[in-house]
């Protein structure tokens, strides 16, 4: 194992400069702060021991029929054991002295600070905030550089010894899970089994996981708002489930309301779909309103609300979920997901209208994604069943039931297709191919 210390004017150039020297490779031990920056120990090829004894134990002699427990066959096995525990008690010990080294590296350097800091000035506990805040800021980086570290050692191990968990996983990975995810859903997946096996084992499991919707609102019918993000396309779903109700149902079975008048055109949009399918739409800016549009449309079947849409951080959703529960109506609200946003988002959206209850989701945009995964993860965690999937801009057609099995397949497909897109053409590989041999 070598060991090297790195310094810098802050952790971020430290860690450049451990990055230059050793590459991705390295494994910070230790960091502390110094009068003129911070301090880096480093190590590298710390497992070179236990490759060692893995390779005495993988050329002791074979076993002999008719020995007992003594044999070599068994010693190497208890060597290799051995050598594995100890490996991961290594990297259990690294672990734990590296956030021993972080706290106290951490307390100490806000006591120097504080320490320099005049008590009698009045700035003395801004000056002891700015320096905390910078002390988090760089723990936090380096929290998050130890984690990729060991997460990209775990790998490797994992690769070593489970070589078809890894491809599973990282198959899973691409479908846009996280790993820590992937890991739990391959840890039952059998040694002997093939790729192909595993990953429809792995995608069974997924859709296993998935809540399924208890009813189907287009045969029950009933009071149905319609909520989410701006631009998510809450509108034109709204506009495709009256359509498609009005088609088995009649159009007297049918209304609208909208509350969107914040957003210029928001109102008149809905408009022009209820003229187009003869349905009528009705304004309400507050909760009387929302109540006495409702009791004027009581004898339809079916009752849309299409709200506002508003940022997950917009200060007015209070407001809209006041609106909401406070109709005096049984108003079941769906969730509209976009295909298309970043997993972090899609999270801080379902956990701030998770504050109204959700009686499940309806996923938009799905034509124009890439992957699936990462939003059938968070429907998972949050045990949100999805009713609709919605494909496209025609109305009504564009929009069909969801069924955890097609999310699978329908995430599977978008995979599939992306790859086929990457490979480079069959022609140039045959050039390569051409290139290599001559």
């Amino acid at each position: 194992m070598k060991i090297k210390r790195f310094t810098g004017s802050d952790m971020k150039l430290a860690m450049r400069n451990v990055r230059e020297h050793w590459g991705t490779d390295a494994v910070i031990l230790a960091s502390k702060r110094l009068d003129d920056g911070v301090e880096i120990t480093a190590a590298i090829d710390f497992d070179e021991d236990f490759q060692e004894q893995i390779a005495k134990a993988e050329t002791a002699p074979p076993a002999l029929t008719g020995v007992p427990e003594s044999r070599p066959d068994s010693a190497a096995k208890r060597q290799t054991l051995a050598a594995s525990n100890i490996h991961k008690d290594k990297l259990h010990d690294i672990k734990q002295d590296v956030k021993l080294d972080i706290r106290q590296d951490a307390r100490q350097g806000v006591k120097n600070q504080i320490n320099k800091t005049p008590k009698t000035s009045d700035n003395a506990q801004n000056n002891t905030d700015k320096v905390l805040a910078e002390m988090r800021t760089e723990l936090v980086a380096l929290r998050g550089l130890l984690e990729e570290d060991l997460s990209q050692l775990a790998w490797r191990e994992l690769a070593k010894q489970h070589p078809l968990r890894a491809k599973l996983n990282q198959r899973l990975v691409d479908f846009g899970l996280d790993r820590q995810f992937a890991s739990r859903l391959t840890a039952g997946i059998k040694g002997e089994e093939d790729l192909s096996t595993g990953w429809k084992k792995a995608l069974l499991k997924i859709s296993h996981m998935l809540p399924a919707p208890n009813h189907n609102i287009l045969k029950s019918g009933g009071t149905i708002a319609v909520v989410g993000a701006t631009g998510v396309g809450k509108t034109t779903s709204v506009a495709k489930l009256a359509g498609l109700y009005a088609l088995e149902h009649g159009r007297d079975q049918v209304g609208l309301v909208t509350t969107d008048c914040f957003r210029v055109g928001g109102h008149e949009q809905l408009a022009t779909f209820s003229r187009l399918l003869g349905i009528p739409v009705l304004l309400a800016t507050n909760r009387n309103e929302l109540s006495d549009a409702l009791n004027k449309l009581s004898s339809r079947k079916l009752v849309l609300i299409d709200t506002a849409g508003m940022s997950q951080r917009d200060m007015g959703l209070s407001d809209q979920f006041s609106t909401l529960n406070g109709a005096g109506h049984n108003i079941q609200v769906y969730l509209a997901l976009s295909a298309i946003a970043q997993k972090e988002i899609t999270d801080e959206i379902v956990r701030v209208f998770s504050d109204v209850e959700l009686a499940g989701t309806i996923i938009t945009k799905v034509d124009e994604a890439v992957s699936l995964g990462a939003m059938l993860g968070t429907l998972i965690r949050y045990r949100l069943p999805t009713m609709f999937i919605s494909n496209g801009q025609h109305i009504p057609e564009d929009i069909q039931l969801a069924k955890p099995i097609e999310l699978v397949k329908i995430g599977r497909d978008l995979m599939e297709q992306i790859n086929r897109q990457q490979a480079p053409p069959i022609s140039l590989m045959r050039n390569r191919e051409v290139q290599k041999h001559a």
